[in-house]
């Protein structure tokens, strides 16, 4: 069973595939995951299951970009 924001993310993926040059669609999908990245960040973080690698760490740290 699919909850409704899984739907919903399943739609916009859709809509992308149809429509990809839609800026609408392409920031929906970006704002989709990245809402995803933050709940999945902030629920490891109450679990105490989160991790850093630290090689990423130091790539974005050295990183002037």
């Amino acid at each position: 069973m699919t909850s409704s924001s899984e739907k919903e993310a399943l739609d916009i993926d859709g809509e992308l595939k149809i429509r990809p040059r839609s800026p609408t669609l392409l920031n929906l999908s970006w704002l989709r995951d990245r809402l995803n990245r933050v709940k999945m960040i902030k629920d490891k973080l109450s679990s105490s299951t989160y991790s850093v690698d630290p090689e990423k760490l130091l790539k974005a740290l050295i990183d002037d970009k």
